[in-house]
């Protein structure tokens, strides 16, 4: 059986760096270059939503009808987002996965787009679709607890969303944070 060493993986990253710092030099560029350009699409599309969510005054921001309203216009951006997302990490990932796993296999800086990418797409929506469950679950448990403890202390209105939103908080902190590990 193969050794297991925490400081090997540890380093394994700055190895990569020493033994191939032109495939490193690749990644920065072609990040660089794809922050840039959804940094313009951004500003483009949504440039001036972005001004007038600046100039909107203290009470405006306190108007649920105007952030309803701003909501609206932001939906877009999040769905930009999202796609981004969906596209750019999973090839990020598993470039940086072939790096490891496969050396020789560095034509382009190991930047590919297959099979390995749209299985890390696919790994990359398991993970948020258990996440979203997670929280969902844990979300109604926090309810019931907080609840019932609300109303065994009598105070069902104030103990019980005190209650409620520090365990839903404390719960859901714990269990993202291990899913996602």
């Amino acid at each position: 059986m193969a050794q297991f060493s925490v400081s090997d993986v540890a380093f394994t990253g700055f190895g990569i760096v020493r033994h191939k710092p032109v495939a490193v030099l690749i990644w920065v560029l072609v990040q660089l270059v794809i922050a840039f350009g959804f940094s313009v699409l951004l500003v483009t599309r949504f440039g001036p939503v972005f001004q007038q969510i600046a100039t909107l005054t203290p009470a405006q921001q306190q108007d649920p009808a105007q952030a309803v309203a701003m909501l609206r216009l932001m939906a877009p951006l999040y769905g930009y987002g999202i796609l981004f997302a969906l596209i750019f990490y999973p090839i990020l990932f598993a470039t940086m996965n072939r790096a490891v796993l496969r050396p020789g296999d560095d034509a382009f800086g190991y930047i590919r787009v297959g099979p390995d990418e749209a299985r890390q797409l696919g790994l990359i929506l398991i993970y948020a679709l258990l996440g979203l469950v997670t929280e969902i679950v844990l979300i109604f448990a926090g309810v019931l607890i907080g609840g019932g403890i609300g109303v065994a202390l009598h105070q069902p209105a104030l103990a019980g969303v005190i209650v409620a939103v520090i365990i839903v908080c404390a719960i859901a902190s714990w269990s993202a944070c291990w899913v996602m590990w």
